[in-house]
């Protein structure tokens, strides 16, 4: 099947070399995925798991990681402090474990949607069960059991054009081959040629962020040519999902679009059931509720979302301030499942920006300022009216790059990336620290 599937599509690789790798694992990855199955749709435990980390962190499970030096000695879970983005994205090393080789890790990166992308190591375990297990649980978990079985499984979505097209299957075949199919704003070609993929092999699900599915879904509707087959499901995450998008997706494609809340750090922590609910992972996540002053708030009360996992022992995060908004939610709910629920989510929202033409185009396209120019320490950019963005960037300390020719660069590559005529006003400012930053906004 991959030998088939290379030879008709020569643009996506196979690196066997890493598939290789995951069979030394396959044991490990099995017993994640009955551990999850056990625990969210069995008669899970008590759910215990700030004592469970506790307890690991006591018997040295931190010890390699600068940050959390001492952590071992503390009685109480709540006597670790709080730790954020921020604090990571200043000094990512502490939170990297000294003990392993970076040449035995992978490394993944945050998606930028509120400060610059932030580096991400993971072990191969951890790796392994976000590339092969994810979807397979959102399937199972959702309903959608025979999903894995269809020969494609996954044609997974990316707007990283640092990145290639690829192919990875799982070394026990329970699940189909999931595609890696990269999409770019500037070659809307791309789009279409996923639509193509989508419509030849007929895969189980589709999966992106909501900005590239809401392009994905505004290009369909341009190209009646393709006779999109129905899905099992589509998967949303990333980003919040709005409702409008939500319709607009099941309408077009003919299945559930559904939402799941993860993060880079963590992997998939909230997992969808039938009735709409968002259902904690309690095989690898603890999550509190936190007010604006730090105190761990009860069942039902939105506050903001505190993540602990040590499932990535190469950077693990202890009560990680997420800067999402959330409650728990601990009843029992009507799909079955005893696991905790996140009910009120309010995750970040990334709309995409509407083109006078009508266009709509992901703003997480200019993610990739932060590496044309380095001397960029963060940016901003509004959409104020359907012809003109507003473009706000705050400079490096110390850097050489004169204000005026950084506002002239910028210009020009967002102009030019754009692809029609609009207006866009930059201007160089110095962000407050103390309110929630989004870097995408629109106000149309």
């Amino acid at each position: 099947m991959i030998g088939r599937f290379l030879h008709a599509h020569p643009g996506f690789s196979f690196d066997v070399e890493e598939f290789v790798l995951s069979t030394k694992y396959v044991s490990d990855l099995q017993r994640r995925y009955v551990a999850f199955l056990h625990e969210m749709t069995g008669e899970p435990s008590d759910w215990s798991g700030g004592r469970l980390i506790l307890d690991e962190v006591q018997r040295g499970a931190c010890d390699w990681v600068p940050a959390y030096q001492g952590y071992k000695y503390t009685r109480d879970f709540s006597e670790w402090p709080f730790t954020d983005k921020s604090a990571v994205r200043s000094c990512p090393e502490e939170y990297l474990a000294v003990n392993l080789s970076r040449t035995d890790l992978f490394l993944k990166t945050t998606t930028g949607s509120s400060g610059p992308p932030v580096p991400i190591w993971h072990t191969a375990p951890f790796y392994f069960d976000g590339l092969l297990l994810t979807l397979r649980k959102i399937a199972f978990f959702w309903g959608a059991k025979e999903a894995p079985t269809r020969p494609i499984f996954c044609i997974s979505l990316s707007d990283d054009r640092a990145k290639q097209q690829f192919i990875a299957a799982d070394p026990v075949k329970e699940v189909g081959i999931y595609v890696r199919a990269i999409v770019d704003e500037q070659r809307l070609e791309t789009y279409d040629h996923v639509l193509a993929l989508i419509n030849e092999l007929e895969p189980a699900c589709i999966s992106s962020k909501p900005s590239i599915l809401e392009s994905l879904v505004e290009r369909a509707v341009l190209k009646p040519q393709f006779s999109l087959r129905p899905l099992d499901f589509i998967v949303s995450s990333g980003a919040k999902l709005e409702a409008g998008l939500q319709v607009r997706l099941e309408e077009t494609f003919g299945t559930r679009a559904i939402e799941a809340y993860g993060m880079t750090e963590f992997g998939v922590v909230g997992y969808p059931c039938r009735q709409g609910a968002l259902h904690v992972d309690m095989t690898s996540t603890f999550i509190e509720v936190i007010d604006s002053e730090g105190k761990v708030l009860p069942d039902g009360q939105l506050g903001e979302l505190v993540v602990s996992s040590l499932s990535n022992r190469a950077m693990p995060f202890l009560r990680y301030k997420t800067g999402d908004l959330g409650a728990l939610e601990t009843a029992n709910c009507a799909c079955g499942s005893l696991a905790p629920r996140l009910m009120k989510l309010s995750g970040r929202i990334i709309r995409c920006l509407q083109l006078p033409s009508g266009r709509f185009f992901p703003p997480t396209y200019f993610n990739d300022l932060f590496v044309r120019f380095p001397c960029l320490k963060e940016f901003q950019i509004t959409q104020i009216a359907r012809n003109t963005l507003e473009i706000l960037l705050e400079p490096q300390s110390g850097t050489t790059v004169p204000n005026n020719e950084l506002v002239d660069q910028v210009h020009l590559y967002v102009r030019d990336s754009l692809g029609e005529p609009m207006s866009v006003h930059v201007r160089v400012v110095t962000f407050r620290k103390d309110c929630k930053f989004e870097r995408f906004r629109t106000n149309f």
